[in-house]
């Protein structure tokens, strides 16, 4: 009889290979698809998981902002905490179950094999650390004004969208006074709601506003007489050399009897339309518990913001901290009359429509709508995390954990 030599590797290997060695061999292969199955299914988990730590983030920042502005309408004191880390665990199961294969006997094996190839189960432990946000670092951020580079960085990003440029502003501006071309002491002065009619007429305009830039001169040192300079030839052109080289772009201004030296400086404003078909420059000015008091920013000339006869009333914004647009929007809450309110944010006491989320305070759930043009309070809600999040300092948060949950 002739035995191909397919059929003879086969006999041989069933005549020299012990009794049961297909079964192992089945089984190792098994084994071994399991582990594989079980590399794939940890990425969905991860996935999850991932987006879990979001939706996490999401709920807890939520819950903070508007509990703090509750706590700003009952005249409470504010507290924050940050979710400084979520930690966890994935641990992949294989749990036993027997597999029988009929047919391992054409592999050499007499008797039907089996393997260990049972579900996958994925399980996570997640951990949560708080750390409060009782820091000087923050705290200092949280009682400064709005700086004016951030100022006008909203301003610009919503340039061509005055509904945002006008709720912003809202937001930003604590006081808004009217001076004197001239200088002095101000005219007027408008403080929080009462803003809100000037903030709507500047907004409401065909041009809404942006950001310009204004040269300001800043004098350095004291003035130089010209006695002095003239017994020393040279000497003013060395001084304002020394200045160039240290990148300080000086300039000499002569008066009658003296040369002052001065720095330029660039400084934003905005540039709002103060009178049909004439757009000025409004200074803006940021205060805090760690700025010395500078000198009031009013406009001189218009910069950058256009040309022609320059309005005789200058106007100035100071700017909000954080912690007052809180109270700000506490303020609001406590209005009896919605309709009054300067800007569509509300915080419901009870369910409505199109909610985005919901709340606990002192025993009492709170609604959140979904941003619409008649509900604002999403896009306020942006711009406060936004803010806050510049009083973050990730080296400033506690490495003690004070409070540690797992649930």
């Amino acid at each position: 009889m002739r035995i191909s030599s397919n059929s003879f590797r086969r006999h041989t290997w069933r005549r020299d290979v012990p009794e049961g060695y297909g079964c192992c061999r089945l089984t190792g292969l098994s084994v071994a698809g399991a582990l594989l199955l079980a590399g794939c299914s940890l990425g969905p988990a991860i996935t999850e998981n991932s987006a879990d730590y979001n939706t996490t983030i999401e709920d807890v920042t939520n819950a903070a902002l508007v509990s703090n502005v509750l706590r700003a309408r009952d005249h409470a004191p504010l507290y924050f905490t940050d979710l400084a880390q979520i930690r966890g665990s994935l641990q992949l199961n294989v749990q036993p179950a027997q597999t029988i294969i009929p047919y391992a006997h054409f592999l050499g094996s007499t008797t039907p094999s089996t393997v260990q190839a049972g579900p996958l189960n994925v399980n996570s432990q997640p951990g949560f650390d708080y750390a409060p946000l009782n820091t000087k670092i923050f705290a200092e951020g949280m009682l400064t004004g709005i700086d004016e580079k951030v100022f006008a960085y909203f301003i610009q990003r919503f340039a061509h969208q005055p509904d945002f440029i006008y709720l912003f502003l809202n937001l930003a501006t604590s006081r808004i006074e009217t001076y004197r071309r001239s200088g002095g002491s101000p005219i007027s002065t408008c403080v929080g709601i009462e803003c809100a009619k000037l903030i709507r007429r500047w907004t409401a305009s065909p041009r809404p506003p942006t950001i310009g830039l204004l040269s300001k001169d800043t004098p350095i040192g004291p003035a130089i007489p010209a006695e002095i300079l003239a017994n020393q030839r040279g000497a003013l052109g060395d001084l304002v050399k020394v200045g160039d080289d240290e990148d300080l772009d000086l300039s000499p201004t002569k008066s009658k009897r003296a040369y002052q030296l001065s720095k330029t400086e660039q400084k934003f404003v905005l540039c709002v339309t103060t009178r049909p078909n004439s757009v000025d420059a409004v200074g803006i000015a940021s205060f805090g518990v760690t700025k010395d008091p500078d000198d009031t920013p009013i406009p001189g000339n218009n910069g950058t913001c256009g040309h022609g006869p320059i309005n005789p009333e200058r106007y100035v914004i100071y700017t909000r901290s954080v912690e007052a647009i809180f109270f700000y929007l506490g303020e609001l809450l406590r209005m009896r009359e919605p309709q009054q309110q300067p800007i569509h944010f509300y915080i419901y006491d009870h369910p409505v429509e199109n909610i985005r989320f919901h709340m606990n305070y002192r025993g009492q759930t709170y609604y959140v709508r979904e941003a619409s043009p008649a509900d604002q309070t999403m896009p306020v809600l942006a711009f406060l995390n936004a803010l806050m999040n510049l009083s973050r300092d990730a080296d400033e948060i506690p490495s003690t954990r004070t409070v540690a949950t797992s649930p």
